[in-house]
């Protein structure tokens, strides 16, 4: 395991502060990548598919002479010297390619690409778009970006990569959206829960509705008792007055 330890850490370093531009890996302002990402564009190298995110947090403490750092769930190289970052473009080709996960295509279709955490990643050779698409999905679908349509997109270059915010719905093609299927919403329906008991041999089972019958025949004779007394006082008072 050292050895594995010590060849990824002699990888990482260059990937991380000369040339992440060449496997589309970007950078923040301050040199900083996800470790997540970093981690699936390791495990594009068969070298390095034993990698998990665990590992990068705990390499600086495994190194005599680290040459990389981290915080929190980001890491950079300390020398980031020679690191590319974004710049700023207004000439792009005509034909980008970009990737979507199957079941997004229909929402693609309808409100466009949006950036979450990472910018858009767009490349002019559709097989590099797939490729980094696969970091996200097993089987991403190839989207063609017409740059034609996207003038109030700001566009970065990075290596031979561009980069956006957003890319607009008029201005994607794809396969047709009939050979996607909308994902079926689960009819799951939770069974109502019926109460019942067992009975076993020797046991007393208390019907409550009897109860309630009986205490009302209670009550009625309890009634009819009352009756009876004043039955009797007025027979008793009869006969005083005979």
């Amino acid at each position: 395991m050292a050895k594995d330890i010590l060849a990824l850490h002699k990888y990482l370093v260059p990937l991380l502060s000369r040339y992440p531009d060449e496997v589309a890996l970007i950078p923040n302002k301050d040199g900083w990548f996800p470790i997540s990402i970093v981690v699936r564009v390791l495990h594009e190298n068969s070298l390095f598919k034993w990698v998990r995110e665990n590992h990068l947090l705990q390499l600086p403490h495994l190194m005599k002479t680290p040459l990389v750092e981290v915080h929190e769930n980001l890491i950079r190289a300390k020398d980031i010297s020679n690191l590319p970052f974004p710049t700023l473009v207004t000439e792009v080709p005509e034909i980008l390619y970009s990737y979507c996960k199957p079941k997004r295509i229909h929402h693609v279709y309808q409100k466009g690409l949006v950036t979450r955490k990472q910018p858009l990643i767009l490349s002019p050779i559709q097989e590099k778009a797939l490729e980094i698409g696969k970091r996200f999905s097993p089987d991403p679908i190839l989207l063609r970006i017409r740059t034609t349509q996207t003038s109030k997109t700001q566009f970065q270059q990075f290596g031979l990569f561009f980069l956006a915010d957003v890319i607009l719905s008029q201005a994607i093609e794809g396969p047709p959206v009939e050979t996607f299927k909308l994902p079926k919403k689960s009819s799951f329906k939770p069974k109502e829960e019926t109460f019942s008991m067992s009975i076993s041999p020797g046991s007393c089972f208390i019907d409550g509705t009897k109860l309630m019958d009986k205490n009302k025949i209670r009550y009625v004779q309890k009634k009819g008792q009352k009756k009876k007394i004043e039955w009797k006082k007025e027979r008793r008072k009869d006969r005083l007055e005979e």
